[in-house]
Protein backbone atom coordinates (compact mmCIF):
# COMPACT_ATOMS: atom_id res chain seq x y z
CA UNK A 1 0.00 0.00 0.00
CA UNK A 2 1.42 3.51 -0.64
CA UNK A 3 1.42 6.47 1.42
CA UNK A 4 0.73 10.06 0.12
CA UNK A 5 4.50 10.28 -0.52
CA UNK A 6 4.34 7.40 -3.02
CA UNK A 7 6.15 5.17 -0.16
CA UNK A 8 5.33 1.84 0.49
CA UNK A 9 3.65 1.38 4.18
CA UNK A 10 5.29 -1.26 5.75
CA UNK A 11 1.69 -3.58 7.17
CA UNK A 12 1.74 -4.57 10.76
CA UNK A 13 3.20 -8.22 9.88
CA UNK A 14 5.47 -6.15 7.88
CA UNK A 15 6.59 -4.33 11.11
CA UNK A 16 6.21 -7.88 13.19
CA UNK A 17 8.58 -9.77 10.81
CA UNK A 18 11.34 -6.83 11.18
CA UNK A 19 11.05 -7.10 14.87
CA UNK A 20 11.43 -10.44 14.85
CA UNK A 21 14.53 -10.22 12.63
CA UNK A 22 15.89 -7.46 15.03
CA UNK A 23 15.71 -9.80 17.71
CA UNK A 24 17.08 -13.14 15.93
CA UNK A 25 19.90 -10.33 15.15
CA UNK A 26 20.58 -9.89 18.90
CA UNK A 27 20.17 -13.15 20.13
CA UNK A 28 22.83 -14.73 17.86
CA UNK A 29 25.31 -11.99 19.83
CA UNK A 30 25.04 -13.45 22.74
CA UNK A 31 27.42 -15.88 23.89
CA UNK A 32 25.42 -17.10 27.02
CA UNK A 33 22.38 -17.32 28.71
CA UNK A 34 23.71 -14.28 31.10
CA UNK A 35 23.38 -12.07 28.05
CA UNK A 36 19.47 -12.26 27.66
CA UNK A 37 18.55 -9.78 30.20
CA UNK A 38 20.36 -7.19 27.78
CA UNK A 39 17.57 -7.88 24.88
CA UNK A 40 14.66 -9.20 26.96
CA UNK A 41 13.38 -8.59 30.39
CA UNK A 42 13.31 -11.74 32.38
CA UNK A 43 11.06 -11.98 35.79
CA UNK A 44 11.21 -14.86 37.64
CA UNK A 45 7.91 -15.20 39.74
CA UNK A 46 7.42 -17.36 42.79
CA UNK A 47 4.03 -18.90 43.37
CA UNK A 48 2.73 -20.00 46.75
CA UNK A 49 -0.02 -22.98 45.10
CA UNK A 50 -0.32 -24.57 48.14
CA UNK A 51 -4.05 -25.02 48.95
CA UNK A 52 -4.92 -23.06 52.15
CA UNK A 53 -5.47 -25.50 55.21
CA UNK A 54 -9.45 -25.61 56.69
CA UNK A 55 -10.94 -25.82 60.33
CA UNK A 56 -12.70 -29.17 61.44
CA UNK A 57 -15.75 -26.50 61.78
CA UNK A 58 -15.07 -25.27 58.72
CA UNK A 59 -15.21 -28.17 56.93
CA UNK A 60 -18.11 -29.19 58.58
CA UNK A 61 -19.95 -25.58 57.88
CA UNK A 62 -19.23 -26.22 54.24
CA UNK A 63 -20.60 -29.79 54.05
CA UNK A 64 -23.59 -28.21 55.85
CA UNK A 65 -23.84 -25.65 53.11
CA UNK A 66 -24.23 -28.42 50.49
CA UNK A 67 -26.76 -29.75 52.42
CA UNK A 68 -25.34 -33.28 51.98
CA UNK A 69 -24.33 -35.77 54.79
CA UNK A 70 -21.27 -37.31 55.74
CA UNK A 71 -21.61 -40.22 53.65
CA UNK A 72 -22.16 -38.25 50.63
CA UNK A 73 -19.56 -36.17 51.52
CA UNK A 74 -17.29 -38.96 51.61
CA UNK A 75 -18.23 -40.57 48.29
CA UNK A 76 -18.14 -37.40 46.32
CA UNK A 77 -14.31 -36.73 48.06
CA UNK A 78 -13.36 -40.11 47.68
CA UNK A 79 -12.56 -40.73 51.11
CA UNK A 80 -14.44 -43.03 53.47
CA UNK A 81 -16.84 -41.68 56.40
CA UNK A 82 -14.47 -42.18 59.59
CA UNK A 83 -12.32 -39.88 57.26
CA UNK A 84 -14.66 -37.27 57.33
CA UNK A 85 -15.49 -38.20 61.30
CA UNK A 86 -12.72 -37.96 61.87
CA UNK A 87 -12.00 -34.33 60.08
CA UNK A 88 -14.87 -32.71 61.68
CA UNK A 89 -14.09 -33.86 64.67
CA UNK A 90 -10.35 -32.37 64.44
CA UNK A 91 -8.61 -35.50 65.20
CA UNK A 92 -6.71 -35.33 62.06
CA UNK A 93 -6.10 -32.65 59.14
CA UNK A 94 -7.98 -32.33 55.79
CA UNK A 95 -5.75 -33.28 53.25
CA UNK A 96 -4.29 -30.94 50.80
CA UNK A 97 -6.00 -32.00 47.93
CA UNK A 98 -9.37 -32.13 49.89
CA UNK A 99 -8.82 -28.43 50.94
CA UNK A 100 -8.07 -27.62 47.39
CA UNK A 101 -11.75 -28.91 46.25
CA UNK A 102 -13.14 -27.11 49.20
CA UNK A 103 -12.06 -23.85 48.54
CA UNK A 104 -13.82 -24.38 45.26
CA UNK A 105 -16.71 -24.78 46.91
CA UNK A 106 -16.47 -21.98 49.26
CA UNK A 107 -16.62 -19.67 45.58
CA UNK A 108 -19.36 -21.21 44.32
CA UNK A 109 -21.53 -23.47 46.84
CA UNK A 110 -24.89 -23.20 44.90
CA UNK A 111 -23.42 -24.91 41.66
CA UNK A 112 -21.41 -27.67 43.99
CA UNK A 113 -24.31 -28.38 45.90
CA UNK A 114 -26.38 -29.09 42.68
CA UNK A 115 -23.40 -31.25 41.43
CA UNK A 116 -23.11 -33.33 44.15
CA UNK A 117 -27.16 -34.01 44.16
CA UNK A 118 -27.16 -34.31 40.64
CA UNK A 119 -24.47 -37.24 40.68
CA UNK A 120 -26.09 -38.64 44.34
CA UNK A 121 -28.32 -41.82 44.03
CA UNK A 122 -31.32 -41.88 46.10
CA UNK A 123 -32.84 -45.05 46.86
CA UNK A 124 -36.07 -44.67 47.47
CA UNK A 125 -37.04 -48.36 47.16
CA UNK A 126 -35.56 -49.18 50.52
CA UNK A 127 -37.69 -46.54 52.88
Amino acid sequence: MNDRGGQTKATVGDRILDALGNFADQLKECDSVKDLPKIVTVRRVKLDLRPRPFSADELKQIRIQLGVSQAIFAEFVGVGVSTIQDWEQGRSSVSGLVCRLLGEMVQAPDAWARQIKELAQIDHAGA
